[in-house]
């Protein structure tokens, strides 16, 4: 507990710098990028902006780069809140490749009619093996599988490593 307290105290909001979609985890194993330029809706810390991330039945990876290296300590999701576009779960790797994986996360069903609804903070340094990243790789999966995800804003916290 207090642990977990001190590194909440001490981690800072992590800036995302880049995101990519890669093409070769399109199920249709062609060069595609379905969400064109706005993956960055979701980290620009307004929930009124959304990453649309692409048509149902995709994975909807995202490999994103963060302004340094940090140990990651929080995670916070802010999601659209009508249910039907509402991410389940999210998965973590260290790898562009989604070889190596960390962890993931399931999320319950938010209140209906909760636009703009932010889940509370996730610790995610409460594994066995802590998560040091400059670069990270997540995967959004879907409640329903006829309906894309929408997402307001993936929000991470760290410390400087």
């Amino acid at each position: 507990m207090y642990i977990y307290f001190y590194i909440a105290l001490a981690s800072q909001r992590i800036n995302v710098t880049n995101g990519i979609i890669p093409a070769k985890f399109s199920n249709l194993n062609l060069l595609l990028n379905y969400s064109g330029m706005e993956w960055w809706c979701a980290f620009d810390n307004n929930v009124g902006t959304l990453w649309n991330s692409g048509p149902p039945n995709v994975d909807d990876y995202m490999f994103i780069t963060f302004d340094d290296e940090y140990l990651l300590t929080l995670i916070q999701l802010s999601i659209y809140g009508d249910i039907t576009h509402d991410p389940k779960l999210i998965e973590f790797y260290s790898d562009e490749n989604a070889t190596c994986f960390l962890t993931n996360i399931s999320y319950p069903t938010a209140p209906n009619g909760t636009y703009g609804y932010t889940m509370p903070a996730i610790f995610l340094n409460n594994l066995e093996r802590p998560i040091v990243a400059k670069n990270i790789l997540f995967n959004v999966a879907e409640r329903w599988s006829i309906y894309q995800v929408w997402l307001s804003e993936l929000t991470f916290f760290g410390i400087p490593y």
